[in-house]
């Protein structure tokens, strides 16, 4: 039973590719306020599996995302699979220059670094070396711009993914405490997921399933902390990203609604 529950449950996070942190670009006509967080309780058919924190830091036009995600299936008292990951990336002017990620995948371990070089962003990812392009995203989420890639990082297996994303309308959220209106975007192709923003361009929630179960993310906050955070986040990713995304683009409109 707990090689079936590994299985299944790693299937799902190597598909939805859960390992993440941001893509940030400095842009000189915002602030940004240090300690912005987004945080998810995970779901597996209702049940607790973990959480999902993302927390933003800068310090003058140096911009630095971490991302912390604990997992643990449990059945009669046992931890049938556990997932740790923790990465960190700097961005400065609009590139990504640094990334550090290390993950424990119930017991197998992987590292991930790169920097920015003058012909790209050099990946090392468990000693192999490759070149990704020099404005690649990594699979964060968070970052409003992911909508518009057909590729991202995964800061996991240090990996190229090939991605599409089509828009699907807009839905009501369940958050922690209420609701709130969000656009959905389905992503396939090496990644199989759906995410949704809200009109600020805010990620609030994100699905997958492993092996025929639904892993669901939470937003942990309430539709009035959202309303009362939300010009300040729309102001840091607008800063992050260097003014993106604009309010026609994708993750702040919705493309078919």
């Amino acid at each position: 039973m707990r090689q079936r529950a590994r299985t299944g449950l790693h299937c799902g996070l190597a598909s939805a590719g859960l390992i993440a942190t941001a893509l940030l670009a400095v842009g000189a006509a915002a602030s940004i306020p240090a300690g912005d967080r987004i945080g998810f309780a995970v779901m597996r058919e209702d049940a607790p599996l973990g959480q999902h924190r993302v927390s933003l830091e800068r310090s003058g036009d140096t911009l630095v995302a971490t991302v912390e995600i604990a997992l643990r299936l449990r059945f009669a008292g046992l931890t049938l699979f556990r997932y740790d990951h923790r990465s960190v990336e700097t961005w400065q002017a609009g590139r990504l220059v640094a990334l550090e990620s290390r993950t424990d995948d119930d017991g197998t371990s992987h590292v991930v670094t790169g920097r920015a070089v003058p012909e790209g962003f050099e990946v090392t990812a468990d000693g192999k070396r490759f070149m990704a392009p020099a404005d690649v995203i990594p699979t964060s989420y968070w970052h409003p711009a992911t909508v518009a890639q057909t590729s991202l990082l995964d800061t996991q297996n240090g990996r190229l993914v090939a991605v599409r994303m089509t828009p699907k309308g807009r839905d009501q959220v369940a958050l922690r405490s209420g609701k709130a209106e969000a656009c959905r975007w389905e992503m396939r192709g090496d990644l199989a997921m759906d995410l949704w923003y809200d009109s600020t361009g805010r990620w609030v929630k994100l699905t997958f399933n492993a092996r025929g179960a639904d892993v669901v993310y939470v937003f942990e906050g309430d539709g009035e902390q959202m309303r009362a955070q939300s010009e300040r986040e729309r102001q840091v990713r607008l800063a992050a990203t260097g003014g993106m995304p604009a309010p026609d683009s994708p993750a702040a409109v919705c493309p078919g609604s």
